[in-house]
Parts: C-alpha cells; structure tokens; sequence
C-alpha cells in the first residue's frame, strides 16, 4: 500500500468586498520543504506573510518568489488558524500605488524569506488605497 501526504491549497480574493476569483493552487518545492523541517527537529520559520505581484509566469513546484513582487504589497497574517487537518491564512492588503495584480504568495518572512505557495490570477487592476482580502486554506492530506 502507498501511502502519501498530499498539501493542497485554495485561495479566495475579494477586491473591496466583491469576489474576484478563487481557485485552487500548489504548494511549491520550498513549501514542502518547510512543513518536513516543521514536523523535525531541523525547525523551520513558519508562513507569516501575503504579498501580490504582477507576473504572469506560470506556476511550477520549482518557484522560489512571485515572479514581479509589487513593492509595499508584503502584509503580514491578520488570521492564522488551524481545524482538523486545515490551516487558514489571511489578511488585507492595501494598494500603495496603482496595481496590476495578476499573482500573489504566502512567504515566510516580512521580505526576502521563502515562498511558501503561489498561485496566478487573472489580471485585475487595483487604484491607491484599495483594499484586497486574501484567504488561503491549506489541507493537509485528503
């Protein structure tokens, strides 16, 4: 019998309140990595932080950052909760310029850090002081 661990992840955007896509993504090579060096006594720095980008590279298990990290986008974790085999991620993320965003991450760290997930969205703009509610599930097993 084969037995595997599989993480999943689902992200919900609402821009101003209003949905503007969903969908499911990977968790990328160095994501795997931190939850074995979590689970060891090698420890690893645990996932804190959102951030947006306006990269359209496609996804892959080999990403190590958003491919165009919008600057001032990194917010940290405003929700960090954990059910069953579930964790729930999520935040705001205040526009500080005029964005295009057509991507966003779960990194572990305020900058630099490791990219934990991405996932690529279809291109919407944001205006100054616009306001985007990240909530990234995360499903262990299953």
């Amino acid at each position: 019998m084969k037995d595997c661990l599989k993480v999943s992840g689902y992200v919900e955007l609402r821009l101003n309140g209003k949905l503007i896509c969903s969908g499911k993504n990977i968790v990328v090579t160095d994501g795997q990595e931190i939850i074995s060096k979590i689970l060891s006594a090698v420890g690893a720095t645990r996932p804190t932080h959102f951030a947006v980008g306006d990269g359209t590279t496609a996804v892959s298990l080999s990403n190590i950052a958003l491919a165009s990290e919008l600057t001032g986008s990194r917010t940290i974790f405003t929700t960090d909760t954990a059910s069953g085999s579930q964790v729930v991620y999520g935040a705001t993320i205040t526009a500080a310029a005029g964005w295009t965003v057509s991507e966003v991450g779960i990194f572990n760290a305020s900058s630099g850090g490791i990219m934990f997930a991405r996932f690529l969205t279809p291109s919407f703009e944001m205006d100054t002081g616009d306001d985007l509610k990240i909530t990234w599930t995360l499903t262990i097993g299953g």
